[in-house]
């Protein structure tokens, strides 16, 4: 993952314009989904954190910026908001730094 607190606003924007026009290339090839009343679960760590999918929001528990990626492309680097790591690896990581998806009750 990229840390962004260092970039500046227009910064940020210009990567957001970045995405959207790789979005645009690929015909759409990313998850979106509203939001509800459930927050979905982050495609990285699997905890419960997002108010909707595809929205650009980070996960307050590991950090990914959910731009859509998930599971059928999840080992494809992207560039844009997660720099030069995959869903796969940045799945593998949390998993070796931070802990294990949260516990089905």
């Amino acid at each position: 993952m990229t840390d962004m607190t260092h970039l500046s606003i227009e910064e940020i924007r210009e990567r957001k314009r970045w995405v959207l026009s790789v979005m645009a290339e690929q015909g759409g090839d990313f998850l979106r989904l509203p939001p509800r009343d459930q927050p979905y679960t982050c495609p990285c760590c699997f905890h419960p954190t997002l108010q909707y999918r595809g929205g650009f929001g980070f996960c307050e528990e590991c950090w990914w910026e959910d731009d859509g990626q998930d599971d059928h492309n999840a080992d494809v680097v992207m560039g844009g908001p997660n720099g030069s790591a995959s869903l796969t690896e940045e799945r593998r990581r949390y998993r070796e730094m931070r802990g294990l998806p949260p516990l089905e009750l």
